[in-house]
């Protein structure tokens, strides 16, 4: 080997070296991860928050659905009154389902089911496969996303009112259509409970999109419920539950005072009575629930919260 080909022989070896130094830390983020780069160092600082793989198969587990028969559409850590939880978002079997998931323990602590009916995820894929032989992606509707009702679909995608058959589209119509109470009724049936197990507090006809529904809401001694029933067939149209706690005694005197519930929102604000200026301090009920609602002002800042009237606990707390 000359003196020139030696020169050129260490070069390479220099090069070889330093690219065998560069280490994985220089590759950039993973940006088609779900989870934000700023959520992903948060919950790296806990090491009891469960995975994102973890939290879809929770949501999985409680929907009843495989994990071949699911098409994830959303899975992202998310921060709600300073609490850790994934939102999972997935269709199967002509269903979309949306959980958020405890991202401490797993456990399910909302969840919705809306049925979307085969018609519309069939057109949706035609729709899919038309546009794409033309380039033209921006006309597409994916078949596991349904249309916001504020949005217009394309000409031949339907949104709500493919999801139901043949409902009449006014109380006047001709059609019979059925009472607030067997709407009730069909409702308790679904959520398997009777009438005696819940207390009501909604029972409303309404027409969405041209349907004529019943908007029935109640809650039971665990958990709050939310329908839509068709009002010509009965058929659940949608459906929510999340759970509720609700307190075992309701008399009066088993309630805190307004100046606990007072002290319980500034204590958890870090603040006291003498630097504050109370805005609304008042107890009220949502949902059968006794909750004293708690507003107040330091400097700029616009405090409210919702103090549980019977346990003193945060339910809500929000700053401006």
């Amino acid at each position: 080997m000359n003196c020139k080909q030696k020169t050129i022989f260490a070069a390479l070896c220099i090069a070889a070296v330093s690219l065998a130094g560069c280490s994985d830390e220089s590759k950039p983020a993973d940006l088609t991860n779900p989870v934000t780069s700023a959520m992903q160092n948060a919950a790296a600082d806990s090491e009891e928050l469960i995975g994102l793989k973890d939290a879809e198969n929770a949501a999985l587990a409680h929907a009843g659905v495989s994990e071949t028969e699911a098409k994830i559409t959303k899975a992202e850590l998310d921060r709600d009154n300073g609490n850790y939880e994934y939102e999972i978002e997935f269709t199967a079997q002509n269903y979309k389902y949306e959980y958020d998931i405890n991202a401490a323990d797993g456990s399910v602590l909302k969840f919705t089911k809306e049925a979307v009916s085969a018609a519309i995820a069939e057109t949706s894929a035609r729709n899919e496969e038309t546009s794409a032989a033309a380039q033209k992606p921006a006309e597409t509707l994916s078949p596991a996303v349904t249309a916001k009702a504020d949005e217009t679909p394309p000409p031949a995608v339907t949104t709500k009112q493919a999801v139901t058959t043949d409902a009449p589209t006014s109380p006047d119509a001709g059609t019979d259509i059925i009472t607030a109470e067997e709407a009730k009724s069909a409702a308790l049936k679904h959520a398997g409970l009777n009438a005696s197990e819940v207390t009501f507090t909604k029972a409303e006809l309404d027409h969405d999109d041209g349907i004529t529904e019943y908007e029935i809401e109640f809650y039971s001694s665990e958990n709050e419920y939310e329908y839509d029933i068709n009002a010509a067939t009965g058929m659940v149209i949608k459906y929510s539950k999340e759970a509720l706690k609700l307190p075992a005694m309701k008399n009066s005197s088993s309630t805190i005072t307004l100046d606990e519930a007072k002290a319980a929102a500034l204590e958890y604000a870090g603040l006291t009575d003498s630097e504050v200026k109370f805005t609304k301090t008042e107890l009220d009920y949502d949902d059968g629930r006794a909750e004293y609602e708690i507003e107040f002002n330091y400097g700029r800042k616009e405090y409210e919260f919702k103090i549980d009237a019977y346990s003193g606990d945060i339910l809500e707390a929000e700053i401006d």
